[in-house]
């Protein structure tokens, strides 16, 4: 948002020509591509300065670490706490590059949403997972050409292999852009007490021989 009342503000159209987040920001990595990945450029860390990050939850997020949750678009998805980056960085400094943002605002509440610093957090590493032969996943075909590469569920098996794992904890996938960790990172978010983020299992297949 330009001002922290409102309007939400994602694509441009008839009522704003500017430079607008969900279509203009870029990363260092794959511009704001399907292949986006990496930390946001210089350039749209300055953009993002003029924003205002509005929330509408229904319950106060004073005890909360995080606003939003890693999402699969390349947009600004994430927002978290001193707390979250202090032991995120603890555990593996090359997860998420952080963005300290003063603007972050509760609308419903007419408040900041917790005391402190907030910070936009952005997934750094972006690699394929899913061993194609053992998932459910196939390339879409008619994907706009920002999307181009991405792949879409024709059926429930998801299989993630062993060598996906092995270089960082958490990351996400080339293929869906879903996030993905293991079972030390569940354990390293789960201890800062993050309750609103869920996990969902995978199985796993050793293709290293």
């Amino acid at each position: 948002m330009v001002e922290k009342d409102g309007p939400y503000i994602h694509k441009r159209n008839k009522n704003w020509d500017k430079w607008a987040p969900m279509e203009d920001l870029q990363y260092q990595t794959g511009g704001n591509t399907w292949q986006a990945a990496g930390p946001l450029t210089d350039e749209t860390v300055e953009r993002l300065k003029d924003f205002w990050i509005g929330i509408g939850s229904k319950e106060p997020l004073s005890d909360s670490h995080v606003i939003g949750a890693p999402h699969t678009q390349p947009w600004i998805d994430t927002v978290v706490d001193q707390a979250f980056v202090d032991a995120i960085s603890a555990f593996d400094d090359r997860l998420f590059s952080f963005i300290q943002h003063e603007k972050v605002w509760d609308r419903g509440r007419d408040c900041p949403p917790w005391d402190g610093a907030f910070y936009i957090a952005t997934l750094l590493p972006l690699r394929p997972s899913f061993d194609l032969q053992r998932s459910d996943l196939v390339p879409k075909t008619n994907a706009a050409e920002r999307y181009k590469g991405s792949y879409v569920s024709s059926g429930a098996r998801r299989a993630v292999k062993l060598s996906a794992t092995l270089e960082t904890p958490i990351w996400r996938d080339a293929y869906t852009r879903q996030v993905m960790c293991t079972e030390e990172a569940r354990a390293a978010l789960e201890a800062i007490g993050i309750t609103e983020w869920w996990f969902m299992p995978r199985d796993l297949v050793d293709d290293r021989h």
